[in-house]
């Protein structure tokens, strides 16, 4: 019992010393890719900061016209304190929503969504000027699905596609602002 309270005397004595800050940030890669994101980070303790952020994007890959919507919460340990010039690895749970439009070879449009879940973790450099900031790095996504994914014809004609576990790995380059 003692050591738990020692621990958490510690905890509650770093958590109170730091002083609050909160970023906010977006990819303009994943603008130019017609995407839209935004991702808010609080520093909480000395090198701890958490945050939540969330991704929309409408766009066509081989024929197939989707929209994602993705909304993710994250624990972000920085090796040299919060939102300064420093390394940084992140571990966080994500939710995922794909809704598809496509055409099968007769040219029957079929419409389906299908919902996923899952960890992400990454890590990257962050550069940390007055108020601006830039980070670049590599996160790694691991998704399983809650159903499969149903399509539908507009004659009500369905076909059902199982959607494997699918882990996602990208580079990533923010900017961001610092309050």
């Amino acid at each position: 019992m003692k050591q738990i309270l020692i621990v958490f005397l510690l905890v509650v004595g770093n958590i109170a010393s730091a002083t609050p800050k909160v970023q906010l940030q977006i990819s303009p890669v994943a603008t130019l890719m017609g995407a839209s994101n935004l991702e808010i980070n609080y520093s909480f303790a000395e090198k701890f900061s958490i945050g939540f952020g969330g991704l929309r994007w409408e766009s066509e890959i081989f024929d197939v016209d989707f929209v994602a919507n993705e909304f993710h919460v994250i624990a972000t340990y920085w090796k040299s304190g919060t939102f300064t010039d420093s390394w940084f690895g992140f571990i966080g749970y994500s939710n995922l929503g794909i809704q598809l439009t496509t055409n099968d070879s007769s040219g029957k449009e079929y419409t389906g969504e299908v919902d996923g879940s899952g960890t992400i973790i990454g890590s990257g450099y962050h550069w940390q000027w007055e108020h601006f900031n830039m980070q670049a790095g590599y996160s790694l996504g691991f998704y399983g699905f809650d159903s499969e994914l149903e399509l539908e014809a507009s004659d009500g004609e369905k076909k059902d596609e199982s959607i494997p576990l699918g882990t996602v790995g990208s580079l990533f380059y923010n900017i961001g602002w610092l309050f």
